[in-house]
């Protein structure tokens, strides 16, 4: 049995000092308040952290209200971040917004984008969560905190006639996109 005190598994904390942060994001769902536009059926959420790319699957389920429509994933919803540093945790995950039409004729083009729009992005700042991570007593633990970012809308080319000008828009104009997110970490 002293083959085993062999393996690789003290390697990660002393070949260079790198230290592994996992940094994982549960979408609860996307909230949508808009007056004007027309609104797809579903949502693709892609996140970065530092360099690594993780998609959310597409949003399938919605709830309707008056005033905004909010999109939930009941699959592929959390992204995994795996992130190696010797100079510390991430700091930022940037999300990046795209809706897509549904296209339920054909089984086999589930997987099939090419009807995805990039809408916007968010931002959400990182370093309050390991900093609760930092402070809590037991090594290797996971922390979580919820958070609701705002994602900063692309301009929509349905702005523009097709001379270039700004359409006047009788209302302002109301779009709000709110992701909400729980994110949670743990260091090995």
């Amino acid at each position: 049995g002293h083959l085993q005190s062999q393996g690789g598994g003290g390697c990660s904390s002393s070949c260079g000092g790198d230290t592994l942060y996992r940094t994982r994001v549960e979408i609860l769902s996307l909230h949508i308040t808009m007056l004007s536009q027309k609104v797809k059926e579903a949502f693709v959420i892609q996140g970065a952290v530092a360099g690594i790319i993780d998609e959310s699957g597409v949003s399938d389920a919605s709830r309707r209200s008056d005033d905004f429509v909010s999109y939930h994933w009941t699959t592929k919803n959390t992204l995994v971040f795996e992130t190696r540093s010797n100079w510390g945790h991430p700091k930022a995950l940037s999300l990046k917004v795209s809706s897509m039409s549904k296209y339920t004729e054909d089984p086999d083009e589930t997987e099939s984008h090419h009807d995805q729009l990039e809408m916007g992005c968010g931002f959400v700042d990182l370093c309050p969560i390991w900093k609760k991570q930092d402070s809590s007593s037991e090594r290797g633990s996971s922390c979580s905190i919820e958070s609701k970012t705002k994602v900063y809308l692309f301009d929509s080319p349905e702005e523009f006639d097709q001379h270039g000008q700004a359409v006047e828009l009788s209302a302002p104009r109301e779009e709000g996109l709110e992701l909400h997110l729980r994110v949670s970490s743990d260091s090995g």
